[in-house]
């Protein structure tokens, strides 16, 4: 079983992302994509629709220009641009 405490740096940690305003969903789907063996499995049974939309994006090629971020292949005439 998986650690279920917070040391005083995760929950400052905590208190850091939660200032930024992400959206309940994006903050789980960004735990999956770091977490353990362990704690994987405990989030995927708790959000299955979460892990399977995780899953159907991964690989499709997208360019949110609004968060500066690349993922997949960079479409033309866009080199240099992020």
């Amino acid at each position: 079983m998986p650690n279920t405490t917070l040391t005083e740096y995760e929950y400052v940690q905590s208190l850091k992302i939660a200032a930024e305003g992400y959206d309940f969903y994006s903050l789980i789907a960004a735990a999956m994509r770091d977490a353990d063996t362990e704690n994987l499995v405990l989030l995927r049974t708790a959000f299955p629709g979460v892990w399977g939309s995780l899953l159907q994006w991964r690989d499709k090629p997208i360019w949110p220009a609004h968060v500066g971020i690349y993922i997949g292949e960079e479409p033309e005439g866009l080199e240099g641009a992020k």
